[in-house]
């Protein structure tokens, strides 16, 4: 369903029940399927990339890589990962659906947001650091590595959430850092990593 198809069958819809809230009438279309069809194969192959990324990284570091494929990983922790990606997609959908804006300035909004180049940016940057850190990990804990600290880029761009992560010191990996993180990204566009502490 494109987006014009998408915003007016919402319009329809609003008009013959009226009072309808768009999140709970987004459910039940399906445009939460076409999304995660058009992203799975893209966000796949950049987590595959970047997990091994994460394997090279954490056996420079460590020494014995890990045994678990980038496969193994993108099925164990995919299928979470892009739908917390889509969701946060269909929750700016229902806002722009339900601000009262015309049918013009809805489509106009809708694929202004699905079409954002630097929010595609943004999502390819946070999952490569989702996936790296994942990898990583999984060369620390076959290596029996269970200390880590947090690091940063260590420039202008760091945010003080994350200077206050790195700042805390080592950590058991799993307890988490003072904003409450077990592990990198702590937010959209981090460009973090766990080292060994």
């Amino acid at each position: 369903m494109g987006v014009a198809a998408l915003v007016s069958a919402w319009f329809a819809a609003e008009a013959a029940e009226g009072g309808l809230v768009a999140a709970a009438w987004l459910s039940s279309q399906p445009i939460r399927g076409e999304l995660e069809a058009r992203l799975w194969p893209v966000l796949q192959r950049l987590w595959g990339t970047a997990y091994h990324l994460g394997i090279d990284a954490g056996t420079q570091v460590a020494g014995t890589p890990a045994t678990h494929s980038p496969d193994e990983l993108v099925e164990a922790s995919g299928r979470t990962w892009i739908t917390e990606i889509v969701q946060t997609r269909l929750d700016r959908i229902a806002r722009i659906l339900g601000s009262g804006l015309s049918r013009a300035e809805t489509e106009r909004e809708i694929g202004d947001m699905l079409g954002n180049e630097q929010s595609a940016e943004m999502i390819a940057q946070t999952e490569v650091t989702r996936a790296v850190s994942a990898g990583a990990h999984q060369v620390y804990r076959a290596n029996g590595i269970y200390n880590v600290r947090w690091q940063t880029e260590d420039d202008a761009k760091v945010c003080p959430v994350c200077m206050a992560n790195e700042a805390a010191g080592p950590r058991f990996y799993g307890n988490p850092f003072p904003s409450g993180a077990i592990a990198p990204p702590q937010h959209p566009m981090c460009r973090c990593a766990l080292l060994p502490a």
